[in-house]
């Protein structure tokens, strides 16, 4: 599951699929054997994604990235969830070169309008290694760049981080105890989880294998992302304890279609770097600022400022409200329901025309 600070990126849904031959950039060497190998290879990579293909990785990655991630491009789905990056825009070969054992490929994916203004999206780097066949494979940049890293394993978490960070076992203790109560309440075994973690947002894209995306360069603030196909937290601002991203691992294969899995992962962890109650007294004295809003849309209130995500809180309001009056019981009902409107008008008895009015009284009463 994203971040809740990549929601504000949501105009991203108009990013047109322009995608052309990967070109190359004016200085980039193509005469060399096995550059243009390479190329050759990573041309045809990110074919399979622009023509729709379902990718085998294991014809691309090595054996060692292959085993230790179902999809080891962690790279091409980081950035909007189920669609792949590669098909975003006319991609060009920066550079490529030769850097130890690999052949390092940069490239910037973007495209221009008809004013010639160029939009970036992101700048990525692959890189290539041969085996003694001199058949060409991908390395994940993660598995390089944690050979610089450190790790330490609490119960069911195994943390990766910089060198210059102490772990701080009393704050790994603290999410260790979420996570046994959150077991032992949703009636589940552990998962054997990686946490990646650094101190800013920059850093861990770097880490992934970005120069540039359109997420970095922001203020930054405590977030995270979810990899539930092989059982990865990526956050950065948080340290050892980013409880959202973990119930995200382990609730949202309960009730895929719940519209309140973002609203649950905030009830329980908070969101940019502070807890339900402070975005809810924040979007309290917002809705009072902006009485042109409307609830009844409430999908189209998605944004108000670069703190809060008012979208999720509302949603997390909801799981609140639910856990206050009937315990987790209530909690595992609400889950099931694959609409808000059946959500507020079954358990809340509100209409839909009422919507507006039910959160802003909520939200005074709060």
């Amino acid at each position: 599951m994203k971040s809740c600070k990549f929601l504000v990126l949501i105009i991203f849904v108009t990013i047109k699929s322009s995608f052309g031959q990967v070109g190359t950039n004016i200085g980039v060497d193509t005469l060399d054997t096995k550059i243009s190998t390479a190329i050759k290879f990573y041309r045809g990579y990110i074919d399979q994604f622009t023509k729709g293909s379902k990718v085998d990785y294991s014809k691309y990655y090595s054996a060692e990235d292959c085993k230790q991630f179902k999809v080891p491009d962690k790279m091409a789905f980081s950035l909007m969830g189920s669609d792949p990056i590669y098909k975003w825009g006319k991609p060009t070969i920066l550079s490529i070169k030769y850097e130890n054992e690999f052949i390092h490929i940069k490239t910037l994916f973007g495209e221009s309008d008809s004013s010639k203004n160029l939009t970036v999206y992101y700048i990525c780097n692959h890189f290539v290694k041969f085996d003694k066949a001199m058949k060409p494979y991908f390395i994940n940049p993660m598995s390089i760049n944690l050979k610089q890293w450190q790790s330490k394993t609490n119960r069911n978490v195994t943390y990766y981080f910089p060198k210059y960070h102490h772990f701080n076992k009393v704050k790994s203790d603290s999410l260790i105890s979420k996570i046994t109560q959150l077991e032992k309440d949703w009636d589940l075994k552990p998962i054997n989880i990686r946490y990646y973690f650094t101190n800013t947002n920059d850093e861990m894209q770097i880490f992934r294998g970005f120069d540039y995306n359109f997420g970095m360069g922001n203020t930054d603030k405590p977030s995270g992302l979810s990899d539930a196909t092989d059982n990865l937290v990526f956050s950065s601002g948080w340290g050892e304890n980013y409880f959202h991203e973990i119930v995200h691992l382990y609730l949202n294969k309960l009730h895929p279609n719940s519209p309140l899995n973002e609203g649950l992962a905030v009830f329980y962890g908070g969101s940019l770097g502070h807890n339900l109650d402070w975005h809810l007294h924040r979007i309290n004295q917002y809705l009072k600022e902006h009485p042109e809003i409307d609830l009844n849309n409430l999908d189209k209130f998605y944004y108000m400022d670069n703190l809060t995500n008012p979208n999720s809180a509302l949603k997390g309001l909801l799981c609140e409200l639910t856990f206050k009056k009937k315990g987790i019981v209530g909690l595992k009902r609400i889950m099931t329901y694959t609409t808000l409107d059946e959500i507020l008008s079954e358990e809340f008895n509100v209409k839909k025309l009422d919507w507006n009015k039910f959160y802003r009284s909520t939200l005074q009463n709060y």
